[in-house]
């Protein structure tokens, strides 16, 4: 039979709370990652993966560079501008897009004339 395993907090997305308060270090996301590549059946000191373990850890310290952004000190940060418009404007900008838009429907052109 099968044994079941749990998963550390520090691996569930969300859990970050609970994680412990140390990531691991660059030696031991690399040491993670030939361990990866062992249980594939590869030799990660093969010339065409020595330098796979450092690479991969890189970039998933880049792709998940996200989790440890403070998101709304960012959304703070952003600007906006935001043209002054009435009800009225919108409504009638709505209108004549959607009149372009059904008038385009019924010659089989796209509302910016293209067929």
């Amino acid at each position: 039979p099968r044994r079941r395993t749990r998963i550390s907090s520090y691996a569930r997305v969300g859990a970050r709370e609970h994680a412990s308060p140390m990531p691991p270090t660059q030696q031991e996301a690399e040491a993670a990652i030939r361990t990866l590549i062992e249980y594939m059946g590869d030799d990660p000191n093969r010339e065409g993966l020595k330098s796979s373990p450092r690479r991969s850890a890189k970039a998933l310290r880049f792709l998940t560079a996200g989790y440890e952004v403070d998101v709304e000190a960012l959304a703070s940060q952003a600007l906006f501008s935001v043209g002054e418009s009435s009800d009225e404007e919108l409504e009638e900008d709505h209108a004549a897009n959607g009149a372009a838009a059904s008038g385009a429907a019924a010659n089989g052109t796209s509302s910016d004339g293209v067929a």
